[in-house]
């Protein structure tokens, strides 16, 4: 998705896609804009990215993929409503959680956003606020093109552990 140009442009529905289509490959069993869970007024269904199974009767984990932009005001907004989402919504269903940022902004900026992202998630003190919270490999990668930052986060939902997986991918040249 990094190298591929097409992906540069495309809109977050579209490199959903791209992913679910990468997991199908890799012979799980993932299911696009599943309705189930709550919707944020709680008068309808919500609608979840992926929900990805390892057969198809298990839950296994489920995805929400979303851009942000560097600089955007409105994007901080946009991520805590995913990470909301995934908490509130449908967090009694799976074993694991990923969240997928599709970042676009420069290479000198990408350490900086993510810095600012993760920095915010350590310091919630409302019922997102997660109990662990670590890099995954090195904190932030940087191979040629492709840099990609991850941490696992450990939540307490309602004495339940919750893992999600925050992932940013920078997209852009």
């Amino acid at each position: 998705i990094q190298d591929n140009r097409l992906y540069w442009q495309s809109t977050e529905e579209q490199r959903n896609c791209f992913l679910r289509d990468l997991l199908r490959t890799r012979e799980y069993f993932v299911m696009d804009q599943s309705l189930r869970g709550d919707s944020r007024s709680a008068w309808r269904l919500g609608e979840l990215d992926l929900d990805i199974r390892k057969d198809p009767g298990t839950p296994w984990a489920i995805c929400e993929g979303l851009t942000l932009r560097a600089g955007s005001p409105t994007s901080l907004n946009y991520w805590e409503e995913h990470l909301k989402k995934l908490l509130y919504n449908y967090a009694a269903n799976p074993v694991v959680a990923f969240m997928v940022c599709y970042v676009e902004c420069s290479r000198e900026k990408f350490q900086t956003v993510c810095k600012t992202y993760l920095s915010r998630l350590r310091r919630r003190n409302d019922f997102s606020s997660p109990v662990h919270c670590a890099p995954v490999g090195q904190e932030l990668g940087d191979c040629g093109n492709h840099m990609i930052a991850a941490a696992q986060c450990i939540y307490d939902l309602r004495g339940f552990p919750y893992e999600v997986y925050h992932i940013f991918v920078r997209i852009g040249e």
